[in-house]
């Protein structure tokens, strides 16, 4: 019998997601078990949830910290997450490791459970190929820290069955009063498709320009974000990032290249606020600007404005490619980013509202042109047909009735 509600959930893989999604989890009062490889880090994923849960205070999302304790535990077994209803799949992006996962859980939960995946930018369908279960297979993408980030993005693999999407997608909306939108698989899906060029072009504007990373963050906060390019990586983790970097330039070429900073600074060890430094350090880039200039020594003027357009020109195409590809409806693109890249302005005001209402489909296809001309990797400004399509035809509007919207 198909199951219907999920009452018990097992996480496997205790690190900073996984943590993060058991937290959510159980102060929504789902029973959930974490589980580790060994006992130092269960050990240190129990007392990391705990600390959190304690620290709480009045953004606890539960009647008491009790509340939520009572309904977790660790183990380092599989045998213990068995009578798992879901079983979410939390550990590092690299597809050899997930799969391994994958087959080790099929081998041991019941055969109705569900597996769901919480990675950023693989194939769910390739990792459900390692399964007896591929119907029950699906993504479920959290964004960090999931008590305090409201999005889920779902995506459907191949093989996922209706029955499967929908206990998920209940779960994620009814118990863990989360918002979802329905992403069609594809490397890196939607959030992180339309996120990555914008923080990324920053990185380029580095190695390209005189731009400095603290004139690129306040121009970029100025616009409404709330965090500069340069902030959001560190928090992020730069080694986190360069690998989901690496993982959509292998999938989209060279409009995806990564920022050679990013290696740079990967490769000393500077990961961001996780090492302490990466491109700031303590709040200052001094260190940063001594590492530009001893690896970038052919770097010209650009103007402030025009490196920012630069910026948003590649997010602003990127999610012209993503509703060109049907990757997303146009409604569930506005609300992934409003909620899961927190695109700025009016907050009622998705990336494609801001095309439609307020720059203009002509004036960001000449955006794009001069992003073009000012750049040595010039393939990620090509612009979509569906623009150039668009401003042939002389139309203008993504929604046609806004009380769809």
């Amino acid at each position: 019998m198909a199951i219907d509600r999920i009452r018990k959930v097992a996480i496997v893989g205790g690190g900073v997601m996984g943590r993060g999604i058991a937290l959510l989890t159980s102060q929504k009062g789902v029973y959930t078990i974490v589980k580790e490889t060994n006992v130092d880090l269960s050990s240190r994923a129990r007392e990391s949830i705990f600390e959190k849960i304690d620290k709480a205070g009045p953004k606890l999302l539960c009647p008491s910290p009790q509340f939520a304790k009572d309904r977790i535990s660790v183990t380092t077994e599989f045998s213990d997450i068995q009578d798992a209803d879901l079983v979410i799949e939390a550990v590092p992006e690299d597809p050899s490791l997930k799969e391994d996962v994958f087959r080790e859980i099929d081998v041991w939960v019941k055969p109705d459970a569900l597996i769901v995946s919480n990675t950023s930018s693989l194939s769910v369908s390739e990792m459900a190929k390692a399964t007896s279960r591929p119907g029950q297979v699906m993504g479920a993408h959290f964004f960090n820290p999931p008590v305090r980030r409201n999005l889920v993005e779902l995506i459907r693999a191949k093989p996922t069955s209706e029955h499967t999407f929908q206990v998920v997608k209940n779960l994620v909306e009814q118990t863990l009063e989360r918002h979802t939108i329905e992403v069609k698989e594809c490397p890196g899906f939607l959030v992180n498709r339309v996120l990555l060029p914008g923080p990324n072009e920053a990185g380029l504007l580095l190695c390209e320009t005189t731009l400095g990373a603290k004139e690129i963050d306040n121009r970029a906060r100025a616009f409404g974000w709330p965090l500069g390019p340069f902030e959001l990586l560190d928090y992020i983790g730069i080694d986190i990032a360069f690998g989901v970097a690496k993982i959509l330039h292998l999938a989209y070429g060279d409009r995806m290249k990564p920022a050679p900073i990013l290696e740079i600074l990967f490769n000393l060890g500077r990961l961001g606020n996780k090492s302490g430094a990466g491109f700031y350090n303590n709040g200052s880039d001094e260190e940063l600007v001594k590492i530009v200039e001893d690896n970038f020594t052919d770097r010209r003027n650009l103007s402030l404005d025009d490196g920012f357009d630069r910026m948003l020109a590649g997010q602003l195409l990127e999610v012209l490619r993503c509703l060109e590809e049907d990757i997303a409806t146009p409604e569930d693109i506005e609300k992934g980013c409003r909620h899961g890249i927190n695109w700025p302005l009016a907050r009622d005001e998705g990336p494609l509202h801001y095309i439609q209402n307020t720059l203009g489909l002509t004036d960001l296809l000449e955006m794009s042109k001069q992003a073009r001309d000012s750049s040595q990797y010039a393939d990620r400004f090509i612009p979509p047909a569906i623009l150039e399509e668009m401003v042939t035809k002389g139309e203008n509007k993504f929604f046609e009735d806004e009380e769809d919207w």
